[in-house]
């Protein structure tokens, strides 16, 4: 006989720091593996808040072939945290607070730029996806391209996804969108599509003709609430445009 109850123990509150968070949602795993690699895993954990603007696996995987791989090695590192540092900023800062303010100052000094561009919210040319996740230990923006300084973009190996040929960009652009349309995020992938016909209306090679035609398509898009329609409608245009530019 016993006085009292024995009960189970409490489970344990699953932990909702920065590095927790990005875990969970799945879809960070290099830019988890790239903190890790160069010991940064603590600056995601620690009680100091943070705000994180986040690339997406699918943001990584658009860089340059080799460039991840690259960044990796241990020579590397200190380039490798420069990037990292690159995409952090002392404190808990929202959206709405980062576009009021226009300008940020990263973790390593870097110049950081908040606009809103074609109806997109944009850091530094990269578009902002997904907005104000909080965490304990600060905030994280998701953005859909890894942001680089201009001398690691002036390299070979980290050369901008937008120096590719317009009809480079589509491919790209539909290799980033199918898994990410296909795993849920619908909203998500026409922001890339989205991104992809307004970087190609803008290229000088393309008639203006064409140019015309592709911003009436992302104005009529951009009239599409649900986002998996949108998407579809988007992933229309770029098929389009594709098979126009390839005829010329």
């Amino acid at each position: 006989m016993i006085d009292s109850v024995i009960l189970p123990p409490k489970a344990a509150e699953p932990s909702n720091d920065i590095a927790s968070v990005a875990k969970r949602a799945g879809n960070f795993t290099t830019l988890l593996a790239a903190v890790d690699a160069v010991g940064l895993t603590d600056a995601l954990t620690s009680d100091q808040n943070v705000t994180v603007l986040a690339p997406t696996d699918a943001a990584f995987g658009a860089l340059p072939k080799g460039t991840v791989e690259e960044l990796l090695k241990s020579e590397n590192r200190d380039k490798l945290i420069a990037i990292l540092s690159l995409h952090a900023i002392p404190g808990n800062v929202s959206a709405g607070d980062a576009l009021n303010a226009g300008t940020a100052k990263a973790l390593n000094g870097g110049s950081l730029k908040f606009d809103i561009v074609d109806g997109l919210f944009k850091v530094n040319g990269a578009t902002i996806v997904k907005t104000d996740i909080k965490c304990d230990n600060g905030v994280i923006h998701v953005i859909d391209a890894v942001i680089l300084s201009s001398s690691d973009r002036s390299g070979d190996k980290t050369a901008s996804i937008n120096e590719k040929t317009p009809l480079e960009q589509i491919e790209a652009a539909i290799d980033r969108g199918v898994p990410i349309f296909n795993s849920g995020d619908h909203g998500e992938c026409a922001s890339i599509y989205q991104e992809c016909m307004v970087s190609i209306s803008k290229a000088s090679c393309v008639d203006s003709r064409v140019s015309m035609v592709i911003k009436q398509l992302v104005q009529k898009a951009g009239g599409i609430e649900c986002d998996t329609e949108r998407a579809w409608a988007l992933r229309s245009g770029l098929d389009h445009v594709y098979s126009t530019l390839s005829k010329n």
